[in-house]
């Protein structure tokens, strides 16, 4: 007979007993390869919990041959496996650790089978049950349903919808991970991963209607939860870097629409915000292009604009409140100029260009410090600009 046991029962089971005898027989119980997850691989055998997102806008999530190989390891072991919904409100949909009381091999195989097949198929009828998307909660129940040494799979886009992490607020999906695990260490919305091992999979794969990422925002979004994952006191981070693509699983309940910053049009006369967040982005806390290739094609763009007709342009740096006043005015002004450089390299006269920094000190900049005086990551995100401002004759 198969059992089903809960972390706290009492029910011992027949499988080590069976091994021998089943090994004798030509039969594996476990039927599975070591799974091929990196630093997570030596955890293979003890408790796993996964989080999968079944809900709209991230592809239908399948757990593949070496989460699949990590679940059936923690199954021969007779470990606890749990299958968690990511949704607005995360959810357990699964948990157990497999028992037998059956007295023969065969018998024992076949419970393996059947309360494998359970698991597994619980996991793939998953689907969301409540609006918008908290992987956070997700990732939180995760790392306190599986004990010290255990593993923590979560298979999702990770956009996040709903506070404190909710990737529609503007600057969130550049933000830095750095700034990111300051604001939920503040709010102490860190989960508690010590000691465990984290898998993450299918970071910054969508599914319509949600807009795709591009590969920038898909890194940070990786770096973000990886980062989270480590601050949380995880043992090792692995990422499955294999694409995650198709349909949602579901398109209901509704998950809001994480807005994917467009690429820059110059007006011709008037203030264009180049925005941290866009193609002309820097390097933390230095003037150096994240993407020097991408920089350049679009200040050619306004290069090309501007030696069309005759206006001046001034560059103005802003920063975020972060660090001190003096440091601020150095960093937006080395910014400024060095957007003035990329100009002047693509032909504009240097005398038609004027550059200052104004740090945190500028009209359109946005609040960016929460009730206690914490960074608030999407805010400073949006403060950090160089913005262009053509002065027509």
């Amino acid at each position: 007979m198969l059992l089903s046991r809960l972390k706290h029962g009492t029910t011992v089971s027949a499988l080590a007993m069976a091994l021998l005898a089943i090994t004798a027989c030509g039969q594996d119980v476990s039927r599975a390869d070591p799974p091929a997850l990196g630093c997570a691989t030596a955890a293979a055998g003890q408790p796993v919990a996964v989080a999968l997102g079944a809900r709209a806008n991230s592809p239908a999530p399948r757990l593949g041959a070496d989460v699949e190989n990590l679940v059936r390891a923690a199954v021969t072991a007779e470990h606890e496996i749990t299958m968690i919904t990511i949704d607005g409100a995360p959810k357990t949909a699964f948990r157990g650790a497999f028992a037998s009381t059956a007295r023969n091999a065969v018998a024992v195989q076949s419970d393996y089978d059947r309360f494998l097949r359970l698991a597994l198929e619980t996991a793939a009828a998953a689907r969301a049950r409540t609006a918008e998307a908290d992987v956070l909660a997700a990732v939180d129940l995760a790392g306190r349903s599986v004990p010290a040494g255990g593993t923590v799979v979560v298979i999702d886009s990770g956009l996040q919808t709903v506070a404190p992490l909710d990737f529609r607020e503007p600057g969130t999906l550049t933000a830095e991970p750095a700034e990111i695990v300051a604001f939920l260490r503040a709010r102490r919305s860190l989960p508690d991963l010590t000691d465990r091992h984290v898998v993450l999979v299918g970071l910054g794969d969508t599914a319509t209607p949600q807009a795709p990422l591009s590969r920038r925002y898909r890194d940070n979004v990786v770096a973000i939860w990886s980062a989270l994952a480590k601050a949380a006191g995880a043992t090792c981070v692995h990422v499955v870097t294999e694409p995650r693509t198709g349909d949602a699983v579901t398109a209901e309940p509704d998950v809001g629409l994480v807005r994917v910053p467009m690429a820059e049009s110059f007006v011709s006369c008037g203030d264009t915000v180049l925005a941290d967040s866009g193609t002309v982005g820097f390097q933390p806390d230095t003037a150096v292009f994240r993407d020097v290739g991408m920089a350049r094609g679009t200040l050619r763009r306004l290069a090309d604009q501007v030696l069309s007709g005759r206006q001046r342009i001034e560059l103005i740096g802003t920063t975020s409140s972060d660090g001190s006043e003096a440091g601020r005015a150095r960093i937006a002004r080395e910014r400024a100029e060095a957007v003035r450089d990329e100009l002047v390299r693509a032909g504009v006269p240097a005398a038609r260009i004027t550059t200052r920094g104004v740090g945190a000190n500028w009209e359109h900049r946005v609040n960016d410090r929460g009730p206690n005086g914490e960074l608030l990551p999407g805010p400073a995100a949006r403060n950090r600009s160089v913005v262009v401002r053509l002065q027509c004759p």
